[in-house]
């Protein structure tokens, strides 16, 4: 999920089936080494605040709650 973010973050929250709602367990990591790592996720990173992906369900979606909060900002 892409949420509105400060200039220098991406807003990309990226994780893997295997999250657990524990924020405690994600990291920062550079969109540069996500798509070294992953260079099929590279053609999503350019969607737009509310915009969601899941590789695994081949599937891209819009939540309108998220791009909402880049209007409260």
């Amino acid at each position: 999920m892409r949420y509105p973010s400060p200039p220098h973050m991406s807003g990309w929250w990226i994780t893997t089936d295997l999250y657990d709602d524990d924020i405690t367990s994600l990291k920062t990591v550079h969109a540069c080494h996500v798509t070294a790592m992953r260079p099929e996720l590279a053609r999503y990173l350019a969607l737009p605040p509310g915009w969601r992906f899941d590789t695994a369900r081949d599937s891209i979606g819009f939540d309108p709650a998220a791009s909402r909060l880049a209007e409260d900002r």
